[in-house]
């Protein structure tokens, strides 16, 4: 639990200080008074607390809810190790210049496992942050259906931005990103595997992030283009993946749409994925577009 009093700050570091989180201000309040911090790599963890001496009698608050330690390390770097994923600094996504500063690494299930997303543009280009990212994210105890708990951890989960290696080869871990704390749940569907979250934080222009957007389609724009994958895989930094063209597109019935599904037939280098996109009276929802944010 924190809440910060008016100037208050607040700075977490490893015991080598070679990794620093915050600092962390009255800004960044919750209503929840919940707040994750991202991994801190170390055996031990200091946390400062700055006030000013004018407010003697009205204090911040910080209780420690629990921390996870783990001997080994788990969503994080170095832990992508398939040769379909190749790191987003690489000349081959120049042309995803602007797509990637809308993907994020996400910390869930109290920061014992990770998964990927992107902010989202809406229809009112106001900057919203929505986020989207599978349902199968909080699905913990993979029984196909939200409970409340799950729900809840939504409050607590850490989304990190730019984690992207400053060097094509040999990968490295970046100096710096941009990290936000806590969403609201908005939406999800298990059979298409989707969940809309939206962040407590929006983000700002000095941040470099983008949006991430969306357009209606009655066809299937990009069967003969192939696809580009950009995520974190085992929460290493950003990672993007080839697709040849040879896509196929089937569709099955839910119980609620008909949802397409776009099999990928081949990654370049490796493997087969299928994505899901769902059709409500004959539109595909495709992303298409994307925003920098401007103030």
């Amino acid at each position: 639990m924190s809440f910060f009093y008016q100037r208050a700050r607040n700075l977490i570091f490893n015991d080598t200080k070679t990794i620093r989180f915050g600092p962390v201000s009255p800004k960044h309040n919750k209503a929840s008074r919940k707040l994750a911090t991202d991994i801190i790599k170390g055996s031990s963890v200091t946390l400062v607390l700055s006030e000013p001496s004018a407010l003697e009698n009205i204090k911040s608050i910080i209780s420690v809810r629990y921390v996870v330690h783990g001997f080994a390390t788990s969503c994080s770097f170095g832990d992508a190790t398939l040769n379909c994923h190749i790191n987003a600094s690489c000349s081959q996504a120049n042309d995803l210049a602007d797509e990637k500063y809308a993907i994020a690494r996400i910390l869930v299930n109290n920061g014992q496992s990770c998964c990927s997303g992107s902010l989202i543009n809406n229809t009112c280009n106001d900057l919203t942050p929505y986020f989207l990212t599978a349902f199968h994210c909080i699905d913990f105890d993979e029984d196909r259906i939200l409970d409340s708990g799950e729900e809840d951890d939504i409050e607590t989960w850490l989304f990190s931005f730019r984690y992207i290696s400053p060097n094509c080869t040999p990968s490295s871990e970046p100096s710096s990103w941009v990290t936000y704390s806590g969403a609201d749940f908005r939406a999800s569907n298990n059979e298409t595997d989707f969940l809309l979250v939206e962040m407590e934080d929006q983000s700002s222009s000095s941040t470099g992030l983008t949006y991430t957007g969306w357009s209606r389609y009655d066809n299937f724009p990009f069967q003969n283009e192939g696809t580009t994958g950009l995520h974190h895989p085992g929460g290493d930094v950003m990672k993007f993946s080839l697709t040849q063209k040879n896509l196929k597109k089937t569709k099955i019935l839910s119980s609620f749409a008909v949802i397409t599904i776009v099999s990928i037939c081949k990654w370049v280098h490796y493997g087969k994925l299928n994505l899901i996109m769902v059709q409500l009276k004959g539109v595909l929802q495709v992303a298409r577009y994307s925003i920098q944010i401007i103030e």
